[in-house]
């Protein structure tokens, strides 16, 4: 189980829910998920930014980055003490996360799956 947030690129003819690493962003619901490093979740505070059809706006995508961007310390405090290897994955999943919504501030919007 996890968050499965798809790119939105109507004028693409291809499904856009076709899982390539540029179009999808997952986080699973486990020890790994990066937005409880930030003292964030899913379920209460990113399911109220989507709209009704459950669609994450460009505009929204900006406040998710500009929140992860104020929660920087947080996610630091919360993977300094982790091992160096868990550290590491944690600041790339974030650059994963920054280089995904970065795009869907020009896309049509993020489909979530949460």
């Amino acid at each position: 189980m996890g968050a499965d947030l798809y790119l939105i690129q109507k004028n693409k003819k291809a499904d856009y829910r076709n899982n390539s690493k540029e179009n999808y962003y997952r986080d699973s619901y486990n020890d790994w998920n990066l937005l409880w490093k930030f003292g964030l979740d899913y379920w209460v505070w990113f399911k109220k930014l989507l709209n009704k059809d459950g669609i994450l706006t460009p505009q929204k995508a900006q406040e998710v980055l500009d929140t992860l961007f104020a929660k920087e310390d947080i996610f630091n405090k919360n993977i300094e003490s982790l091992p160096k290897d868990d550290q590491t994955y944690f600041e790339a999943k974030y650059v994963e996360l920054r280089t995904f919504l970065s795009k869907a501030v020009s896309s049509d919007g993020v489909d979530c799956s949460i």
